[in-house]
């Protein structure tokens, strides 16, 4: 009986650590543009969700910050995600974002670093066609960005806001609001509502989100879109050795490979152009 314990356990443990755990974490404060504000704490909002995430247990994080974070870059890392059978990859984008018009009708999109030169925009329908699987999850950290929870009809996607709402960072939190949230879910897997304690899903956060964004900003309600069997989970193995924190990304073809633990990682040398521009709030 002992023996055939143990191996249901070892098997269950495979199943729920199986496969690679990958993100691009993606974070804009300064559009090349001067007609979007500038923004404080988008780039921040962005390194603190690595960072998580490499707590939560992923294997890899690239990190688009600021002038690395063009269109070019964030399809290509996007892309180029593990996305086999048994992987999960998380895209996640803080920064300004917009609604358009597009052959499809009007779409919310995401502003990239190069705006408003071309290419600039990153549309609903677009990042929905980057991923090869439905084992993926965005979250999405911008003004209507509940917009791409209406178009990709795959995969978690969890907003900030509906497609006609607009969000905002805090001073007092140095983070974007529902970020904050999201971060603080995560942290010590607060949100996880299971018994067990030990593994914090998207939909676990939507639901530790929801309210007390509304309760800091009335007019943002965090939205989810949810095509995934059963519940997306953040926590791949809290009790593993993690690997070191890459260097930020700046482009994808200025790489030098690199080699941490057994597992390979690409680093880059960092660089990203920020304003010191102190407010209480803004919108996204």
């Amino acid at each position: 009986m002992k023996k055939v314990i143990l191996i249901q356990l070892l098997l269950g443990v495979y199943l729920v650590y199986a496969g690679n755990f990958e993100a691009v974490c993606v974070g804009i404060n300064d559009l090349r543009s001067w007609s979007w504000p500038v923004l404080e704490y988008m780039e921040k909002d962005a390194r603190d969700m690595r960072d998580m995430l490499y707590e939560q247990g992923f294997h890899n994080v690239i990190t688009l910050i600021g002038s690395g974070a063009d269109e070019i870059s964030i399809k290509y890392y996007i892309e180029h995600m593990s996305q086999e059978e048994g992987d999960k990859c998380v895209f996640y984008f803080s920064g300004h974002g917009q609604r358009g018009y597009t052959y499809y009708g009007t779409q919310s999109y995401l502003a990239t670093y190069n705006y408003p030169d071309s290419p600039q925009l990153l549309f609903a329908y677009e990042l929905g066609g980057l991923f090869l699987t439905d084992n993926f999850s965005c979250i999405i950290e911008a003004c209507y960005s509940g917009g791409f929870r209406t178009v990709i009809d795959d995969g978690v996607i969890l907003t900030s806001c509906n497609d006609l709402e607009s969000s905002i960072e805090l001073e007092d939190l140095q983070h974007g609001l529902f970020t904050h949230f999201i971060l603080e879910g995560m942290a010590n897997n607060e949100a996880d509502d299971s018994d067990n304690g030990n593994f914090v899903s998207v939909e676990e956060l939507y639901s530790y989100s929801l309210n007390r964004v509304l309760a800091r900003n009335s007019n943002q309600h965090v939205q989810l879109g949810d095509n995934f069997s059963g519940e997306f989970n953040l926590t791949v193995d809290s009790g593993s050795n993690l690997p070191p924190i890459p260097a930020e990304t700046c482009h994808p073809f200025r790489f030098k490979p690199a080699t941490h633990s057994g597992r390979n990682f690409t680093t880059y040398k960092a660089f990203s152009g920020m304003r010191k521009n102190v407010v209480y709030s803004k919108k996204i």
